[in-house]
């Protein structure tokens, strides 16, 4: 899963309240990372409720500092490796955090009671298998419905799966919506889970009409009958050549009447559309120039860059969120 690309579209939506926000109290934050000499590390707000990026420096392992919080508010610690953990920060409250830098997945976070809740989850779902972890997370969620501790735990299993089961993220949704009906957080939650288990593995792929770069008329009518591959693809995508390599090899090994269909995230369509020119690829190009916001990548679900939906001859999603490396197995289920 593109990880990176995730928080980059995570941070834009939380953006959009956050710069509704004000400034209140402090939040202290100190801790030790061993086997860590300089670093910096970073903390976002994932509800509005805090103001902005904050950074803290890692000096000889240890780093502390103070975020502005009006009130108790889910933040994430982002490190420099792309890793990320869910933390509560309090007003007037100090938090300690002590970790490794070689072994990340055992660091402890304490302080409050909502952060030792979240270190015992995490602890608790160290190399356990995605159903494990599932399972494990309901029932967190279930027992602590009317905590941050809760919607963290949400965010931090079932809006990173490729595909997340329907039934339970709805059934989980709706106890926290019961208990927590304001919550910022939640609400970015359920922006970003809905759309993709509103289209998961199994269901059928929604109509949908769009116009390409070259100002041609596409709709779903038009690939009826015949397996599809929609691809999600941005020039600034750190794989977007791998991806572009990887479709080509598709086209030759794929059943001879697969239809492509590409969807680009970039902004700047007169870069995109001089880019295509100089690929051979045959398949119509999708961009509005509104990246993550475009209706098209609401309509489909799309969390992530440089990944894919495949679409049997039915109009059935056989598969979502494929990356480039596993798509040329996934399209060989093709028939």
């Amino acid at each position: 899963m593109c990880r990176p690309i995730y928080i980059i579209w995570y941070l834009t939506l939380a953006a959009l309240l956050t710069a509704c926000a004000s400034d209140g109290n402090k939040a202290r934050v100190k801790g030790n990372f061993k086997n860590v000499q300089r670093a910096e590390i970073y903390f976002y707000s994932a509800d509005g409720v805090g103001i902005g990026i904050d950074t803290l420096t890692v000096e000889r392992g240890d780093f502390k500092g103070e975020i502005s919080v009006s009130e108790p508010s889910l933040y994430t610690l982002l490190l420099q490796n792309f890793t990320e953990y869910s933390l509560i920060l309090e007003p007037d409250a100090t938090i300690t955090i002590q970790g490794d830098g070689q072994k990340l997945a055992a660091m402890t976070i304490t302080g409050t009671e909502q952060n030792e809740l979240l270190t015992a989850f995490r602890q608790s779902v160290i190399d356990k298998s995605e159903a494990e972890r599932s399972r494990i997370a309901a029932d967190f969620i279930r027992q602590h419905p009317q905590s941050l501790a809760a919607i963290a735990v949400m965010r931090d299993v079932f809006c990173h799966q490729a595909n997340p089961n329907k039934q339970l993220v709805k059934e989980l949704l709706a106890l926290l919506k019961k208990n927590q009906p304001k919550s910022r957080a939640l609400h970015l939650v359920e922006q970003t889970l809905m759309p993709a288990t509103a289209i998961a593995v199994g269901s059928d792929l929604p109509a949908f009409e769009a116009t390409t770069i070259k100002g041609e008329a596409v709709k779903s009518t038009d690939f009826s009958g015949k397996p599809m591959l929609i691809a999600v693809a941005a020039i600034w995508a750190h794989n977007y050549n791998e991806q572009l390599r990887t479709l080509h090899e598709v086209k030759r090994q794929a059943p001879s009447d697969l239809k492509i269909l590409l969807l680009s995230l970039d902004t700047d369509i007169n870069r995109l559309q001089e880019r295509m020119q100089t690929d051979s690829l045959s398949a119509p190009v999708i961009c509005d120039g509104k990246s993550f916001q475009s209706p098209l990548i609401t309509l489909f679900g799309i969390r992530y860059v440089s990944t894919a939906i495949l679409v049997d001859r039915t109009g059935r999603i056989i598969a979502r969120d494929v990356e480039p490396k596993q798509l040329l197995s996934e399209v060989k289920k093709l028939k």
